[in-house]
């Protein structure tokens, strides 16, 4: 890349503490077919070797640059990020997934075929701390079946995406107070002026593994989630976003919306699931308390009956699985006892879990390609 000259992509990698996956992040961005890009990795006051392989990497390849701060979270790190990115397309990154070779090449030939679409995400393979694939994820593709999804989650896997550095500008970037939901609420806004896609192909090794945020951060996260969709819908109503002058999100902050009481009972029920998905055995030594916690602050008499059987069974699963057989027998009879129907939801659910559980071990069992 010719001195002085923009390249087309900026890649933005913010890391803290990534050295055991970060060589074969670095290395799968540098073997790229597409080769004119720039790589700005943020390292966010890390405390390992993260630091010293960026600045190595610096020194012999020109196209990465590094900027070490003291560390400030990921939102900060990623506004740093677009704040010195000179490309056209931004190409986010993370430091433990590894890229397709092919990964910027297809996702700029599709943005420069689509000049009406602002953002383009991926299908993914999931892979664990060894790199062994867990399972193939898909995500909406067209913009139509995205701006429905959102409605629900995020519709695009974070590190998968590359952006239009003016759209992401435009709307002013990543909100501070959404932090461990900033993509999601990043892609409310973005959505509401421009149009989303995913490409069918996987071009992302989306690495799963206790130290990830979406671990360590659930049940913040869902609720992150849930205020960016209120503060979302209040925008679409015509009405000011209720969030844009907070640095930070509380739980009193709900009190910003006009919520039904179903809906605040569900948003409840919301964070005892989030933390069971993320731990469903209540391996941590504060889970079964905290999930406790969470699940008392519920008001079960506005809560959604169908909702209310399945995160009791949840419960239920959680203690069976910590070895709890008599606490689990509890949670599974007050399931049941939840309104008439709770039978029949309570077998389907079963059902459900069974069928998932049948079909993962299918796809453990299966040889490698």
């Amino acid at each position: 890349m010719a001195a002085g000259r923009a390249p087309r992509v900026s890649v933005v990698l913010p890391v803290y503490n990534g050295e055991p996956f970060l060589a074969d992040a670095l290395d799968s961005i540098l073997k790229q077919s597409f080769r004119d890009f720039e790589l700005i990795a943020i390292d966010d006051g890390s405390r390992d070797a993260t630091g010293e392989m960026l600045d190595r990497l610096a020194l012999i390849d020109s196209r990465v640059s590094v900027l070490h701060q003291t560390n400030a979270g990921m939102v900060r790190a990623l506004n740093r990020g677009l704040e010195l990115a000179r490309g056209d397309f931004i190409a986010r990154m993370d430091a433990d997934d590894v890229c397709h070779p092919e990964r910027l090449a297809r996702q700029v030939a599709f943005l420069d075929a689509q000049p009406d679409i602002a953002v383009v995400g991926c299908a993914v393979t999931l892979i664990d701390e060894k790199g062994k694939r867990i399972r193939e994820v898909e995500y909406p593709r067209t913009s139509e079946a995205v701006a429905a999804f959102l409605e629900t989650g995020a519709p695009l896997a974070h590190p998968t995406v590359m952006m239009r550095r003016a759209a992401v500008l435009a709307v002013g970037g990543y909100r501070e107070a959404y932090r461990h939901a900033e993509d999601y609420d990043l892609w409310l806004r973005i959505a509401e002026r421009y149009r989303i896609a995913n490409l069918p192909e996987r071009l992302l090794l989306y690495r799963q593994h206790a130290a990830k945020q979406s671990s360590t951060h659930a049940v913040e996260q869902r609720f992150a989630t849930r205020i960016a969709w209120f503060a979302a819908r209040c925008r679409r109503a015509g009405k000011p976003d209720p969030t844009s002058d907070l640095i930070a999100l509380a739980p009193e902050d709900i009190d910003r919306f006009d919520l039904s009481p179903r809906e605040r009972a569900n948003i409840g029920l919301d964070l005892v699931e989030a933390l069971l998905e993320a731990d469903p055995a209540m391996v941590k030594p504060d889970a079964a308390a905290k999930a406790l916690e969470l699940f008392a602050r519920v008001d079960t008499a506005a809560a959604d009956r169908a909702r209310l059987v399945r995160t009791k069974m949840m419960l239920a699963s959680g203690f069976a699985r910590r070895g709890e057989p008599l606490v689990a027998a509890r949670w599974f009879v007050r399931a049941l006892s939840c309104r008439r129907s709770a039978f029949v939801d309570v077998c389907a659910i079963a059902f459900h879990w069974l069928a998932r559980r049948l079909a993962r071990l299918g796809r453990v069992r299966r040889p490698a390609n």
